[in-house]
């Protein structure tokens, strides 16, 4: 499962993160281009992490994940990678990482995946530097079922959250449930409600939602 997921997501990071995600959210990318403390929250085997801090060497990026054998493939790959000095993995749940302060902090197809996210995005603010960035990754999805319903890719990703993301989520503290199907709105509303400013909807690529907001 895991390695499948790494399968699955690694082809959008590679071709879509630092030529269109990233670009998005404005100011991220001169802040990366100076030196910016990036927290990678349920990164996995640590594609995105090691292509961030690859990109953007002046950053330093500290991926973290609940699952300890996928962070210690994580730091496998960091080797076979030649062991930049920049990027790093920890153990942590999501509602627990840190302890920062950091510059940057990303959910990389991962916030509709946990069992509580308000409480990752109000530790997500908690451990972000006054000015700070988050920056949610997550399937593309409408605000109502019928508008999406005869896209092919939404009824993939129905079937994914049924089958994987929701009963993961509700199998962990919180049970919250998001799914990776409930529009851009309510994730906008819950970056709100965790006490951040100006949540947008920075990117709609027809694949993915970049979703971003300021402490």
């Amino acid at each position: 499962m895991f390695s499948g997921i790494e399968r699955f997501f690694r082809t959008a990071y590679v071709h879509e993160l630092t030529s269109s995600w990233f670009p998005a959210v404005p100011g991220l990318v001169k802040r990366l281009e100076r030196g910016a403390r990036v927290a990678d929250v349920g990164c996995g085997h640590g594609v995105a992490s090691l292509l961030i801090g690859r990109t953007w060497p002046a950053s330093t990026v500290t991926g973290f994940d609940a699952h300890e054998p996928s962070i210690t493939k994580a730091r496998a790959k960091a080797i076979e990678a030649g062991s930049p000095g920049n990027v790093s993995f920890r153990m942590s749940d999501a509602a627990g990482f840190g302890p920062g302060p950091y510059d940057v902090v990303v959910f990389f197809d991962a916030l509709h995946d946990l069992g509580d996210p308000p409480a990752a995005l109000r530790r997500a603010r908690e451990v972000l530097s006054e000015g700070g960035v988050v920056v949610a990754v997550e399937p593309w999805s409408l605000d109502r079922l019928e508008e999406g319903i005869g896209n092919p890719s939404v009824r993939i990703d129905y079937s994914a959250s049924t089958s994987v993301c929701t009963p993961t989520s509700l199998a962990q503290p919180g049970g919250y449930g998001l799914g990776t199907q409930g529009g851009p709105s309510k994730r906008i509303e819950l970056l709100s409600e965790a006490g951040f400013r100006n949540p947008v909807l920075a990117a709609d690529t027809g694949f993915n939602l970049v979703i971003t907001a300021t402490k």
